[in-house]
């Protein structure tokens, strides 16, 4: 009942804040409906046909997963990266925008990173090392986790748990000062991010329980003296959310395909789950996090954290860093094994 709700509950929003006009944001790409018979262009990859500089750390050899077979390409992730953690995903063209954060033991000390990649090479365009922005005229911080990004225009929108932060990327500085920063109050929460034309939806990431996307208008936070993200409206410093969209748990990355449905992105180190608008559960790359469709909506590209140093020496299996499935290929695909909880 839930996920057969997901995409009547998204076309509402959309009609709600966009007047009348159903449409989804330039950075979520189109896609074509699933078609009836499934003719595949793609049949898996190798480690071999990963593209960039191949990972040293490890000699494993490239997962096996649910689904493996519609995937088209893949990409490393260029050096520096032996710390490296990646998170979200935002596709522009021929190029994206990774972010993630840099590993260590304490959840609270791993600063945000971004890197631009050519996703036909994997070559580096550009990176920054580091976020650091204030709330108004709170203690300047930095950005932290990077779990899930956008591009609207020349800037990024990167969220993490209590903040929302907007860069632009353009500078040559290995440090970025954020252009603005909002904090997110609970009980809305960010660890993926999505939007329209006019709102933008903070996606939590929480093993139990009933969590909710929160929707915020970009015309309302943008406000001179907007400080805080809540779920309701308090004073001129805090706005309230618009809508809010039920979701399941261990979603690590979401987005829209033209048409306005929904796609979320669950999964563990071991295991991948893509949830379709209709309430389908495919199987997906392990450690799938920001996911986006491509400019013509053919392609889905999905980073994963599974294939990352700080995790991939263990038990976990190796996985490109950005992954590139076909679609409606993966749409004709076999349901997720992971045994996630039901919604």
């Amino acid at each position: 009942m839930l996920l057969r709700a997901l995409r009547v509950a998204v076309i509402v929003l959309l009609l709600a804040v966009s007047g009348g006009a159903v449409a989804a944001d330039a950075t979520s790409g189109g896609t074509a409906p699933v078609a009836r018979k499934a003719r595949f262009e793609c049949h898996g990859i190798d480690r071999g046909a990963v593209r960039g500089t191949d990972p040293t750390y490890t000699r494993k050899t490239l997962a096996d997963f649910r689904n493996h077979k519609r995937l088209c390409g893949g990409l490393w992730l260029p050096t520096p990266r032996r710390y490296l953690v990646p998170q979200g995903l935002a596709v522009t063209g021929s190029t994206a925008w990774v972010s993630g954060f840099r590993f260590r033991p304490g959840y609270g000390e791993r600063p945000c990173q971004l890197r631009r990649i050519n996703l036909a090479t994997g070559e580096q365009l550009a990176f920054h090392s580091a976020i650091y922005g204030r709330v108004g005229q709170r203690p300047r911080t930095y950005c932290r986790h990077g779990g899930g990004i956008l591009q609207r225009g020349a800037y990024l929108w990167i969220v993490e748990k209590n903040k929302l932060w907007q860069v632009d990327p353009s500078g040559t500085s290995s440090v970025l000062d954020a252009r603005r920063v909002w904090r997110i109050k609970a009980p809305a929460r960010g660890s993926a991010i999505v939007a329209t034309r006019k709102s933008i939806g903070l996606v939590p990431f929480v093993t139990k329980g009933h969590p909710s996307i929160y929707w915020f208008r970009f015309k309302q936070l943008q406000k001179p003296g907007v400080l805080d993200l809540g779920a309701q409206a308090k004073g001129t410093t805090q706005v309230g959310a618009v809508a809010r969209t039920r979701v399941p748990t261990l979603v690590q990355g979401a987005t829209l395909d033209g048409a306005g449905g929904l796609y979320l992105a669950r999964s563990s180190l071991a295991c991948g789950e893509l949830v379709t608008p209709g309430g389908r559960r495919l199987g997906f790359v392990p450690g799938a996090e920001g996911i986006q469709f491509g400019p013509a909506g053919r392609r889905l590209y999905v980073v994963s954290e599974s294939g990352a140093r700080p995790y991939v020496k263990s038990r976990k299996p190796l996985t490109a860093a950005v992954n590139r499935f076909e679609w409606p290929g993966l749409g004709h695909g076999r349901k997720a094994d992971c045994g996630f909880a039901g919604f």
